[in-house]
């Protein structure tokens, strides 16, 4: 039986310089991740020979490289 999940009932991580993650989905191939970033926070770059991502943010300015471009995303709620 699969029950709801959410931030709330999962295990937080942290990760990074002020990254702190919730992992609700984890099959074969496919992850749902919740996750928030203090200001000025970043991933480390790294690389995905193969990904299908989804980002939603309510508040950022996002910087992501998708070769051979860098695009600029600046969201304000």
């Amino acid at each position: 039986m699969t029950h709801p999940v959410s931030r709330d009932t999962q295990t937080a991580y942290q990760w990074g310089d002020g990254g702190v993650g919730w992992l609700l989905v984890e099959t074969k191939g496919f992850l749902v991740i919740e996750e928030t970033l203090a200001s000025g926070c970043s991933e480390k770059h790294h690389y995905h020979n193969q990904a299908e991502q989804c980002f939603y943010m309510l508040a950022a300015v996002s910087y992501t490289h998708l070769r051979p471009h860098e695009t600029s995303l600046h969201l304000v709620c």
